[in-house]
């Protein structure tokens, strides 16, 4: 048999194929593969081989992996920015040169002496070289701003109000107390990376035992606490129930006092541009005028909204945590905000409406109605209507001491007007200026609104039982100055007339004529506490550079004598506070008893 030959069949040729047969497709061919393009060449068909006489079959080659192309290298991410909160709030510049009036059981004024005694007459507070900038004064202490914006307290910190004293132990007789004005503690807020952020600080404000700052940014800072029973006409509290702040430490816990300052939550997004105190509350401006928050006691519904009191003792009151309070109807917009000892006032000049709530037994509020039971409270903020509507005059101030209100109004020439009780010289207006068809004579009561004398004033304060104004004075011959005058209780000479015992009661507004640079130099701004106060002048104005002793305070009243503006009284004004400041406790108490034979003789 002869042997197989390896010979290839040819392949069919279609032209050979008989006629009316189409040939067959072919597998490999491009029109036959699922998916091929054409014009696209076949892919090769694999090789027929033979190994040992049979067929074998070897598969194509793959085609060659197309090239990997590398991603481009991803950018850095960027850093997201830190959150930075906008100031909306412009701080104090001017800084002051102090004077000081009133009581300092407690160090309150803050001299630069540990002697506790009255001080008859303002003297210069030799404090003025830190720089301060604003103050604000509690009962027994106080807190000030400086140029370089630090916090600074002095005075009782028995509360925790003065926000730099460690928390006593149990059972200590230690006196938390400091003449000096040294800087708080601040437990401020963190960034996103954990760092604490050092406020800007913009406003002070203190109640009777505690103290609050207000930043650039509208946060709000507190120390101290909240009585649950307020103190009324200096009688111990029913009971003595400590209040701390909002959100408590540890709710569990027994309320007590914040040590240190720290930060205190409003509701999202809101923040303040504006704190005004009262003795036991603390009403606040939202951006924007819409909201008026309050928290603190509200035994008077001074915060002007419903706050049930804790039904056991020792917990903490719902009061204590900032709420707007409830305008029926709703605020348009809030342009000021004022505070009394336990009531409260808003001023919106866009509706030219006055509201007032909290205590109103002897009209403080404003809310005067002759059918008002004695004793009566304003629960919501109500319309003054002797200072809204047709009556409505542009207002830069309003406040309020224990029974009466102060507000200083006017389109061009601003004048103060007051109301409330006629007693005691809180008015600061003698009865028989007083109208008869204006007054609730049973209940000596003013119920309309009048003027503290025909001055121009340009700024005010009240404190728990008087006032201070600021107003314009012309001297003849001479430039007009911005002098201080004051009313209220004197005893003993908190309103800094100087007439000690005698005159227990200031019932007309008085001119400070004492110290001499008081009746010359134009003054910024008065603070009043219960029985002591504070008077600043422009530094630029009243002694041209810091001064830091007496000594330069006379060196400078001794330049004034070539120039002629110093008279013969005012230079024995001059020499009468150099010996007030030589003198001491018992000296000044015998003097007082010559004052008092003297004029009754």
């Amino acid at each position: 048999m002869p042997p197989k030959t390896n010979k290839k069949r040819p392949a069919p040729n279609p032209a050979a194929q008989p006629p009316g047969k189409k040939p067959k497709p072919n597998p490999t061919s491009p029109k036959a593969l699922p998916g091929s393009n054409t014009g696209q060449p076949a892919p090769k068909p694999p090789e027929k081989t033979f190994v040992s006489g049979l067929p074998v079959y070897r598969p194509a080659p793959k085609p060659p992996a197309p090239p990997v192309v590398q991603p481009a290298p991803a950018s850095p991410k960027r850093a997201q920015p830190k959150k930075v909160l906008q100031a909306i709030i412009t701080p104090p510049k001017e800084v002051l040169e102090l004077f000081v009036c009133g009581k300092n059981e407690k160090s309150q004024l803050a001299l630069d002496t540990t002697d506790d005694s009255t001080v008859l007459i303002p003297v210069w507070n030799p404090r003025s070289s830190l720089d301060f900038v604003e103050i604000a004064l509690g009962i027994h202490h106080g807190v000030g701003l400086t140029s370089d914006n630090r916090l600074l307290t002095w005075g009782s910190g028995d509360q925790g109000q003065m926000g730099r004293f460690n928390p006593p132990s149990v059972g200590s007789s230690t006196v938390l107390r400091d003449n000096e004005p040294k800087e708080m503690k601040v437990d401020a807020l963190l960034d996103a990376e954990g760092y604490p952020i050092k406020p800007e600080w913009a406003q002070v404000g203190a109640t009777e035992t505690g103290t609050f700052a207000l930043s650039t940014t509208g946060q709000l800072y507190g120390c101290g606490e909240f009585n649950l029973y307020a103190r009324v006409d200096g009688q111990p509290p029913l009971s003595d129930v400590p209040q701390g702040f909002w959100p408590p430490e540890d709710p569990a816990a027994k309320p007590g006092p914040r040590w240190f300052m720290g930060h205190i939550p409003m509701d999202k997004n809101v923040k303040l541009v504006k704190i005004v105190c009262g003795l036991q509350h603390v009403v606040g401006l939202a951006s924007g005028g819409k909201k008026v928050y309050t928290f603190g006691i509200n035994d008077h519904f001074q915060l002007g909204r419903r706050c049930m009191r804790p039904r056991e003792e020792f917990k903490h009151s719902p009061g204590l945590k900032p709420r707007p309070a409830s305008f029926v109807p709703p605020l348009r917009e809030a342009t000021l905000i004022g505070a009394g000892s336990y009531h409260s006032y808003a001023v919106s000049h866009a509706t030219k409406r006055v509201l007032g709530w909290g205590m109103n037994s002897d009209g403080q509020a404003g809310v005067n109605d002759n059918n008002d039971p004695w004793g009566s409270t304003i629960e919501f903020p109500k319309e003054a209507k002797y200072l809204s509507g047709s009556n409505y005059q542009p207002v830069t101030h309003i406040s309020g001491t224990y029974s009466n209100g102060l507000v200083i109004r006017g389109n061009k020439l601003q004048k103060a007007y007051v109301w409330g009780k006629a007693e005691h010289g809180s008015l600061g207006l003698p009865r028989s200026a007083l109208k008869t068809a204006d007054m609730n004579r049973s209940k000596q009561l003013l119920l309309t609104p009048q003027p503290l004398g025909h001055m121009t004033v340009e700024a005010g304060a009240t404190g728990k039982w008087g006032g201070m104004v600021i107003a314009k004075r012309s001297r003849p011959q001479k430039s007009t100055v911005l002098s201080v005058y004051s009313w209220g209780s004197n005893e003993p000479t908190g309103q800094g007339t100087g007439t000690g015992l005698p005159d227990r009661y200031i019932h007309r507004f008085t001119l400070l004529e004492k110290p001499a640079v008081l009746k010359r130099s134009n003054a910024h701004v008065v603070i009043v506490g219960n029985h002591s106060a504070f008077i600043g002048l422009k530094r630029d104005q009243a002694l041209g550079t810091a001064k830091t002793s007496l000594d330069s305070m006379d060196a400078m009243d001794s330049d004034d004598d070539d120039d002629g503006l110093l008279s013969a009284d005012a230079k024995a004004d001059r020499d009468e506070r150099i010996r007030f400041k030589q003198m001491t406790a018992r000296e000044r108490d015998s003097q007082n008893n010559i004052n008092k034979l003297g004029e009754q003789t």
